[in-house]
């Protein structure tokens, strides 16, 4: 079982539909299906709402596109979901850190879905690698080296960068993960 708090894990587990892969039609429509009253997240209830009033075509091919350019081909980087890019000296897409995870998966037995093509350092891995941690000091160990030092700029570039209401949302969802971490 998770050492994080509830919300923080609602969160994280919102988070990851927008940052693992482009949001297909069928998520659009599963999220427009969410009774917000159910939802005590204000920006979560927001992004919720705010799928619902829009055409599912068009914010398909707006969400795609803002992924696209926020996390595929980022302009200027900020916004790069790999901690390797965001905390090495190089900002190289592939460093020690990224061994360093890959090991630390190793000791816990922890394994990436075979369909996940990201390395290990990506956020998507990292914040599915917290929740799997059911020991506090192997998770606060993980935050504080592998998550922490890079998420509160990475959601401020987000907020910056993103076209789309959804993600300049997810970059404030981020923000309170990372508030909720400390």
């Amino acid at each position: 079982m998770s050492v994080i708090d509830e919300e923080t894990l609602f969160l994280i587990n919102f988070v990851q539909i927008f940052l693992k892969n482009n949001v297909d039609i069928d998520t659009i429509k599963e999220l427009k299906s969410i009774d917000t009253s159910d939802i005590y997240y204000g920006n979560v209830a927001e992004i919720v709402d705010y799928i619902k009033q829009a055409d599912p075509d068009k914010l398909y091919e707006e969400l795609n596109f803002d992924f696209v350019n926020l996390f595929v081909h980022p302009k200027d980087f900020t916004t790069f979901p790999i901690a390797s890019y965001h905390i090495s000296e190089n900002k190289t897409l592939v460093s020690k850190i990224t061994e360093e995870l890959k090991l630390e998966y190793l000791n816990e037995n922890f394994v990436l879905d075979n369909s996940f093509p990201y390395k290990e350092d990506h956020i998507v891995c990292i914040l599915e690698f917290i929740k799997f941690l059911d020991d506090k000091d192997r998770s606060e160990k993980i935050i504080k080296n592998y998550l922490l030092p890079w998420l509160g700029n990475f959601a401020d570039a987000i907020c910056k960068n993103a076209q789309t209401f959804v993600y300049r949302k997810i970059g404030e969802i981020l923000k309170t993960i990372e508030t909720n971490l400390v």
